[in-house]
């Protein structure tokens, strides 16, 4: 087993919408019942009420803006997905285009969420965002030196990418530390919708030791990856790295030749011994369809649990700008809402309804599967598919 062949096996104030909309209603019906009419003439209660919403409206809506504005109102921001709708400061959020919506459901170490970025507020013409305070983590790529190549490589678990299309594909990806999104003008309070065509990702990388280790059989399958590429993506020291394919000084040969085939022997007979060890565990995984379902479950939960470790110690960062070319920052954090286990128990279950065929998986013997992403009918039809996995709430730290 080569290197290579890791890719097959790891793979803010402002006044409430019903005052403003409640004011102008009855100021529009005012206005048609007495279109073209002599001097308006309503009743006293009538015109008092009309009076005293206006007033209200205007006394709400006219308030000096801090930020210099010119709008009259103030400058406020805040992610739509983030407006809590409860006392906790925290709002859960729907698996779906106007929340976090998994792109790609799949059994392994990684996950990609479609990011809605819609944002409440008022004079918002911009918002510059980036990923902060995340873990990063250094990796193996490769068992030996070569030339100027590192073999260990260090990269942040969680990024934030942005894509033209809404892709898993990571052709378009703009990987750049950060991103602005332009929104659309417009004048008030209200919901603003990014302008830019982009389509806003979170990737998280979970593979590490952890995540192996959170399952016995995964614990073995990375033991005969290891055993057989002679290197363990894990081990970062620096005394791991060999020249092993170059011949020491003084070596004759025929030395050479020798030791490479000792090694070439010993390391079939370890890599041999760690695939039967695997495979037996695997066997007795696959050995009823009920077993081999709950395992899968559980993998597909683990690879959220070790996403959500990740995601809920990065922070989202959300530097907004105004009309008035003022800035405003806010920090957000996602994580796993506290009922996740059923969320995600209920949305494998309803994949599985969609598909449900592991032929590929046994056949391969690897517990990797991924499903395409469920349709807009689809998520109509069964909310297992859109119930909330993430919440995101803002945060001083």
């Amino acid at each position: 087993m080569k290197p290579s062949d890791l890719k097959d096996l790891y793979a803010g104030l402002t006044p409430p919408k019903s005052l403003n909309t409640s004011t102008l209603d009855k100021i529009d019906d005012l206005r048609s019942a007495n279109a073209g009419r002599k001097p308006l003439s309503v009743p006293l209660p009538a015109f008092a009420l009309a009076a005293c919403l206006l007033a209200i409206a205007l006394c709400v809506t006219s308030q000096p803006n801090e930020k210099g504005g010119g709008t009259g109102l103030a400058n406020t921001f805040n992610l739509e997905i983030a407006e809590a709708d409860d006392n906790t400061g925290s709002a859960e959020v729907a698996s779906s285009q106007s929340g976090l919506l998994p792109l790609q459901d799949s059994i392994g170490p990684s996950l990609k969420l479609l990011l809605n970025l819609d944002v409440t507020g008022a004079n918002v013409s911009s918002v510059t965002y980036r990923m902060v305070d995340g873990a990063s983590r250094s990796r193996r790529v490769t068992g030996e030196q070569r030339g100027e190549e590192a073999p260990v490589q260090t990269h942040d678990t969680v990024r934030l990418l942005a894509s033209s299309a809404t892709s898993v594909s990571d052709e378009d990806d703009v990987l750049d530390e950060t991103f602005t999104v332009a929104y659309k003008e417009g004048s008030g309070t209200g919901i603003y919708q990014t302008a830019d065509g982009l389509y806003p990702y979170l990737f998280v990388d979970s593979a590490s030791e952890d995540y192996w280790n959170s399952d016995s059989t995964l614990a073995l399958l990375h033991e005969w990856v290891v055993a057989g590429t002679g290197f363990d993506e894990f081990d970062t020291s620096p005394t791991s790295t060999t020249n092993s394919t170059e011949q020491n000084p003084g070596e004759t040969d025929e030395d050479f030749r020798a030791r490479q085939q000792q090694r070439l022997t010993q390391t079939i007979a370890a890599s041999e011994q760690a695939r039967q060890a695997y495979l037996e565990a695997f066997d007795q995984q696959a050995s009823d369809a009920d077993r081999f379902a709950s395992w899968l479950r559980d993998l597909y939960i683990r690879g959220y649990e070790a996403a959500g470790e990740h995601l809920s110690s990065a922070r989202l960062e959300a530097t907004v700008t105004f009309a008035d070319g003022s800035t405003q920052t806010r920090l957000y954090k996602i994580s796993l809402v506290e009922n996740y286990r059923d969320a995600l128990q209920g949305r494998f279950d309803a994949l599985c309804a969609l598909d449900g065929n592991f032929s590929q998986q046994l056949e391969n013997k690897l517990p990797w599967k991924t499903w395409e992403a469920p349709t807009s009918e689809q998520v109509a039809a069964d909310e297992r598919l859109s119930a909330a996995i993430f919440k995101i709430e803002e945060t001083d730290d």
